[in-house]
């Protein structure tokens, strides 16, 4: 019933991950509260996301079939094809688990769907016509971190099923993780 969040338009094949980051370093601004956000009609914004991930949970907000509006492009691949996820950069977050939260989701959503880490984009990558660009994921940009996020996909999709990266660090069969959320 929101279809400034979620248009309905199948998302095109074979697609690309465009991972982004919230820009939101309030304290509070973690996942949960994104996935708020977009379910509250995100302000009247065309706005939204597959996926909200922070150090201890992640939320997918929108099923991986369908296009979400969060790349800048129109009907550009970026929009059409792209899974889309937002890393929470919020204070007080473990910055480092919740990277390897990241990567573990794209690792394993990218090896189902079949695709090579060549298909792992930035925001930045899709709206580079735009007068206002994006410089997005702008903190693992500034660090210098997006080559090993890249790196840490690809070691995602080529882990053997019994390699202790396939799996989210956080995460064990029949387990809910370190830090359940009420």
């Amino acid at each position: 019933s929101q279809p400034r969040q979620r248009p309905g338009i199948k998302r095109d094949l074979p697609g690309y991950w465009v991972q982004h980051e919230t820009g939101n370093p309030n304290p509070g601004a973690d996942a949960e509260m994104h996935n708020r956000y977009l379910h509250n009609g995100a302000e009247g914004q065309t706005l939204s996301f597959h996926f909200a991930v922070d150090d201890g949970i992640i939320y997918q907000t929108i099923p991986i079939d369908e296009v979400t509006w969060q790349a800048a492009d129109g009907g550009g691949p970026g929009n059409m094809s792209g899974i889309s996820s937002e890393l929470c950069i919020n204070v007080g977050i473990d910055t480092a688990t919740a990277r390897r939260n990241a990567e573990a989701l794209a690792g394993g959503i990218m090896k189902a769907l079949g695709m090579g880490a060549e298909r792992v984009k930035r925001h930045w990558d899709f709206n580079a016509a735009d007068p206002n660009r994006h410089h997005c994921p702008d903190t693992i940009m500034n660090d210098g971190y997006w080559p090993t996020f890249v790196a840490n996909v690809g070691r995602v999709i080529g882990a053997a099923p019994t390699d202790p990266v396939a799996a989210p660090i956080w995460w064990q069969p029949g387990d809910v993780g370190p830090q359940q959320r009420a």
